[in-house]
């Protein structure tokens, strides 16, 4: 009971039979466990789950990450958009990827690529609207690559490039251009290494070769290889 009250993940050790044990206060040890350590939901048997004691614990967990400990058919509307919203940064995509595909909302949907563009790959594709994948490619431009090909426009992909310059290996064919292969590597240098050998102008070489800033190698033998 002591071990308990000090650390909640101790419930691990507790025999089954005992874990309805109640303790001073009149409480299950497992339920004194969770309200504790929201991990310690990892160690509480499902048939003693309900989604009142997992959305309590997906409230405490400030990384959310304690959704994985929830089956589906426990998670609500509420209990996900609580976990996403406690979401530390990359970890409301991780959320999402644990969610009930029935309970993927809109509304859901958006609030996690809001906060992780992450999240993208994890949002079915009739959910994936032109809203939601620039707020993904504005979180990072790499997950350029998570969205369909008919929304990559030419202003989503200047944005993902301007983001990330390694994105321009997402960008369709048809929409690379000159500006948008100078734009890449004066985000990245290390993005010319990613444009067709066609779109290599001297222009862009120069850039590559002087520029400064992300993702930048300074070193002589790189400059060489350029």
């Amino acid at each position: 009971m002591a071990a308990i009250e000090k650390d909640g993940r101790q419930l691990k050790y507790v025999p089954e039979d005992l874990k309805t044990a109640k303790n001073a206060d009149d409480i299950p040890l497992w339920l004194a466990a969770v309200r504790q350590n929201s991990f310690a939901l990892e160690f509480v048997s499902n048939d003693l789950k309900t989604p009142e004691l997992c959305l309590e614990a997906v409230r405490k967990d400030g990384y959310a990450t304690t959704l994985q400990y929830v089956d589906k058919n426990l998670q609500t509307s509420e209990i996900l958009r609580s976990a996403i919203m406690g979401a530390d940064g990359w970890r409301a995509g991780y959320v999402l990827s644990l969610a009930a595909e029935t309970l993927k909302t809109p509304e859901l949907c958006r609030l996690a690529a809001q906060k992780s563009g992450g999240a993208l790959a994890s949002i079915p594709d009739a959910l994936r609207t032109a809203e939601i994948c620039r707020l993904a490619v504005q979180d990072e431009g790499f997950y350029l690559k998570d969205v369909p090909e008919e929304l990559r426009t030419p202003e989503l992909c200047r944005l993902a490039v301007e983001k990330n310059g390694d994105a321009i290996i997402y960008v369709p064919n048809d929409l690379l251009t000159p500006e948008l292969c100078l734009a890449a590597v004066q985000q990245s240098r290390l993005a010319i290494r990613k444009i067709p050998p066609y779109l290599r102008s001297a222009e862009v070489w120069h850039t590559a070769r002087t520029v400064t800033g992300s993702g930048v190698y300074s070193n002589s033998k790189f400059n060489h290889e350029l």
